[in-house]
């Protein structure tokens, strides 16, 4: 049996499909000889280590068991062939079976869609990733022995690429059952808790950070094990408003978050309606901080005092808008949400006015904003609206005066750390 096996591996190690077809002919049985060990390494890891396309091929299509056994490293020959970089011979054993994609090696888990995103930054790797995807959706889901997912992995590996190529497929997936796919790919948690979320901010990867809060599935607040959120792990004691940070802000007098949804007003411009909502955790009170159209500043930057600001809405990507139609309530001036990625004008500028001292905005401190085209300031107060899908939410508008009624507060939301250029400069 020793010698026959012997020749089977020099079948492999060679890629000859002529001996391994005189190893056949000596013993019928050979291939269910080694399929019946529970952990060895097959002819198909043989060759998948020694990247000999056809031979594996082949091998896999007399004994399809081989491509899922593990080897006495734990690994099955899709993971050998990762390893060697044998990437063609990979793709090409996948379409066969693509379900090989999800095989776990024996130590941590992980399926060859982690291990890619483990592997540098190429073309190659960006190709299998691709393919992975492609052919197999739901790996994207699947978790190692630390509960982590390949977008997990990704990050803690600080492979971008992978992590921006992974992410970009999951919202651009529309085959059935892709929403679902998405919202719990978000908001997967490894051992710790830890949502993507959490550990991009962990790293310090602020592009990552970018990427997510935009996500319209991401949930922004979801606490850990420790009970702690992403802004949780921000650290430094002064946060920071800059470019890029998604956040809610609060009335102080009401305590009310600034809010919009996809319900117009019944009177005046008819556009999108803003109000105050009184409850801390509706996803629909989340804004994207904005330059004024065409500044030169970039995501990360900090903001001063009297700077033009625009706020954009990140549920439905509308802009924080106002001009002289009457508010519904009190007849001031109307706010309202207006415009598109694509689309905003000079109505959505802001002027930001801190209270007090500090020239950059900070979380939980006091500012003011007011309207550049019609000089109101954002205010709300305690009248509500008393209709079925708003009703209790509070009035928001523009007043011309200064009062306590428009103060508002940075309050939730996730801080995009300053930018590498500022903290040198700072």
């Amino acid at each position: 049996m020793a010698k026959k096996v012997d020749k089977l591996e020099e079948a492999a190690m060679s890629g000859d499909l002529n001996k391994l077809y005189e190893a056949i002919k000596e013993d019928a049985h050979i291939l269910e000889k080694v399929d019946a060990i529970p952990f060895v390494e097959t002819p198909l890891h043989i060759a998948a280590a020694a990247g000999h396309v056809h031979f594996a091929i082949q091998i896999m299509r007399l004994k399809p068991s081989f491509a899922l056994k593990l080897n006495q490293e734990g690994l099955s020959p899709v993971h050998v062939a990762l390893h060697n970089n044998h990437h063609n011979l990979v793709r090409r054993l996948v379409q066969i079976n693509g379900n090989l994609i999800r095989v776990k090696e024996g130590r941590e888990g992980l399926t060859p869609l982690h291990l890619v995103c483990q592997f540098d930054d190429d073309e190659e790797n960006f190709t299998t990733l691709l393919e992975f995807l492609d052919t197999c959706p739901d790996s994207i889901g699947d978790v190692n022995v630390r509960n982590e997912t390949a977008l997990h992995v990704a990050l803690r590996c600080e492979n971008i690429t992978a992590f921006q190529v992974l992410l970009g497929w999951l919202i651009r997936n529309v085959k059935k059952g892709a929403e679902y796919l998405e919202r719990s790919v978000m908001n997967q948690i490894d051992e710790d808790g830890n949502t993507i979320l959490h550990i991009s901010t962990l790293m310090g990867n602020t592009q990552a950070v970018k990427l997510l809060v935009r996500c319209p599935y991401m949930t922004l607040n979801y606490k850990n094990s420790l009970n702690q959120t992403a802004l949780d792990l921000v650290s430094p004691s002064e946060v920071l408003v800059t470019y890029g940070s998604v956040l809610k802000l609060m009335h102080e007098k009401t305590k009310c978050r600034l809010h919009s949804q996809d319900v117009p007003y019944g009177s005046g411009s008819g556009q999108q309606s803003v109000t105050g909502i009184p409850t801390v955790d509706d996803s629909n009170s989340y804004w994207i901080v904005k330059p004024e159209k065409g500044s030169p500043v970039k995501q990360g930057d900090t903001i001063k005092s009297g700077t033009i600001i625009r706020l954009q809405h990140l549920g439905t990507r509308k802009w924080l808008h106002s001009h002289m139609h009457a508010s519904p309530i009190s007849n001031n001036l109307e706010v309202s949400c207006y415009g598109d990625d694509s689309e905003s004008d000079k109505g959505d500028n802001w002027k930001l006015l801190i209270e007090g001292s500090g020239k950059n905005w900070k979380q939980d401190q006091k500012i003011r904003l007011q309207h550049l085209e019609t000089g109101g300031y954002l205010h709300s107060h305690d009248m509500t609206y008393s209709s079925r899908i708003v009703g209790g939410h509070h009035e928001v508008c523009g007043v011309g005066e200064k009062n306590a009624n428009n103060i508002w507060l940075a309050a939730e939301g996730i801080y995009l750390p300053i930018t590498e250029t500022k903290k040198r400069d700072s």
